[in-house]
């Protein structure tokens, strides 16, 4: 992982939180399950260029056998389907609406507010590993 300065990191920050300002914090619950399924199907699909670099490039940086790789993405992106995170969704806001529009709820109405900026530090050598906070900060 290369090294960035001070002022380079403020850089690829500032690049993120416009991203997220002009393109993610419009968009709509549904559309970016809908984005994260079509993504998540490409890792399921054993034919996608993706897929096929993954299973050449992952043995190599983590150690584990071509054949691992090749059982465990699956396993791994399954979780992350779009009717799986809806339900995540669900149980954690009641109604997911929450993060796009306020919504009812008895005694009033609320909406689910994240933060800006999420950092997440992943393990290298594990495929998978911190996919979830990822995708959950999304």
């Amino acid at each position: 992982m290369p090294a960035l300065s001070a002022t380079e990191l403020r850089n690829v920050i500032q690049q993120i939180l416009t991203a997220r300002e002009n393109l993610l914090a419009h968009r709509s619950v549904p559309s970016i399950l809908s984005s994260l399924d079509r993504t998540v199907q490409l890792w399921l699909d054993p034919s996608s260029p993706e897929r096929r670099e993954a299973e050449v490039v992952l043995p190599e940086e983590t150690g584990l056998s071509p054949e691992m790789v090749r059982h465990t993405l699956p396993l791994i992106f399954q979780e992350y389907r779009a009717e799986r995170l809806a339900l995540l969704l669900r149980d954690e806001l009641s109604d997911p609406q929450a993060l796009d529009t306020f919504v009812s709820f008895p005694g009033g109405k609320k909406k689910a507010y994240g933060p800006k900026l999420i950092t997440q530090v992943l393990a290298g050598n594990l495929p998978g590993a911190g996919l979830d906070g990822v995708i959950f900060a999304l």
